[in-house]
């Protein structure tokens, strides 16, 4: 059976898209996969963010542009980073075994280049660089239900939210290249 026929019975649509994930068997150290998980699905709301979120809840920013607002908070945990790594306190992420690279994504599933070395049916805890604003990394529990085929079984609902809004993004660039064509 081809790739693309195996494909069309995942039961979402497709994004062609090729990005980098990092993965290990989730068995291989489970406890800290699920602690890495959790710091970084749930603790990415900074200061900055809950002050932000804050100033909207109580309508203190009805005058403001959301998208300034949403500029300078960027700048300033780019800042905070910079200021870390120069004072050598960058947060690192846990080594996976495996680096493999997309082909294509779905909701609730990424279609990898190559599962060579991987164990079909096994959990894998992997961190997907998401090209969002911010680009950021999202971790995910997932299974390798067939040759290439991821199933993504965890993940933060805030990371759901941005890896759906990025296969809708790619779907609406691909439409607009295609009108241009």
């Amino acid at each position: 059976m081809e790739l693309n026929d195996r494909l069309k019975g995942l039961g979402t649509r497709l994004v062609e898209t090729r990005l980098k994930l990092e993965l290990s068997l989730s068995t291989d150290s489970q406890n800290a996969f699920e602690a890495e998980f959790s710091d970084i699905s749930f603790n990415q709301v900074n200061p900055v963010d809950r002050w932000i979120n804050n100033i909207y809840s109580r309508s203190e920013a009805r005058d403001s542009d959301p998208l300034v607002l949403e500029l300078l908070c960027e700048l300033y945990k780019k800042i905070d980073r910079l200021e870390m790594a120069l004072s050598k306190e960058s947060k690192s992420f846990l080594e996976l075994k495996y680096e493999r690279f997309s082909t294509f994504l779905g909701h609730g599933v990424i279609v990898l280049e190559d599962s060579k070395d991987l164990e079909l049916s096994k959990e894998y805890y992997a961190r997907l660089s998401l090209p969002v604003f911010p680009t950021r990394e999202v971790p995910l529990f997932a299974t390798l239900e067939s040759d290439n085929v991821l199933k993504i079984c965890k993940m933060g609902k805030k990371d759901i939210e941005d890896f759906d809004n990025y296969i809708a993004l790619v779907e609406r660039e691909n439409i607009r290249n295609l009108k241009l064509s």
